[in-house]
């Protein structure tokens, strides 16, 4: 093989594999774009409740299946979902009618009573682990009044919670512990408690 043809080849690898890693990025990129379009359109139609759906490449809605690229959550109540790769996320937020994008992971948000938190995984929040979700630090938003008490939620998962209450007694550092089946405490499917409401 002669220097020309060697210097061709080069020229050919250099000119062509960023046109091949561009395209790679740009088409994994318009497929979260689709996938988005169509959650929107969807999420359009439904009526507006409490419900979380988690995606992971696919997702349900009245029981019909659809497949998408990438993992997240809609939020039924406000149109809003983050559907993402693990550098690339593609959101729709409550307070713009736009899908944006961003390259970078989607942050991770869980609805618990109507709330959405936001999975941390350092510093004071909710954390995950597994199917299991926990609160971790002092300033964490964990309070709901059940039977006229103020109750701290130490976790909970889809069996149920485990609540936590300092007794009001001057200077006691004594605690009541109450464990609620989601049977018990949670309306079916939704992931919301029936009795308590969350305080400010």
């Amino acid at each position: 093989m002669n220097s020309n043809t060697k210097i061709l080849i080069v020229l050919i690898i250099v000119i062509i594999f960023p046109i091949i890693i561009n395209e790679i990025y740009t088409t994994e990129k318009r497929i979260l774009i689709n996938d988005a379009n169509k959650i929107l359109k969807l999420i359009n139609n439904e009526k507006n409740e409490f419900k979380e759906i988690i995606i992971n490449n696919s997702f349900k809605i009245n029981g019909k299946e659809y497949k998408v690229k990438g993992e997240g959550v809609i939020f039924l109540d406000d149109d809003t979902f983050f559907l993402g790769t693990e550098d690339k996320c593609i959101m729709k937020l409550n307070y713009s009618e736009k899908i944006m994008y961003q390259d970078e992971p989607c942050p991770v948000y869980r609805m618990f009573n109507g709330i959405k938190n936001k999975i941390v995984t350092s510093g004071d929040g909710l954390y995950q682990e597994n199917d299991r979700f926990y609160f971790k630090g002092k300033d964490v938003y964990n309070y709901v009044l059940y039977e006229e008490k103020i109750w701290n939620i130490v976790e909970f998962n889809n069996d149920g919670m485990k609540l936590i209450n300092k007794r009001n007694i001057e200077g006691s550092d004594e605690y009541e512990t109450l464990v609620i089946s989601k049977d018990v405490f949670i309306k079916e499917g939704t992931g919301s408690i029936k009795d308590p409401y969350i305080i400010d």
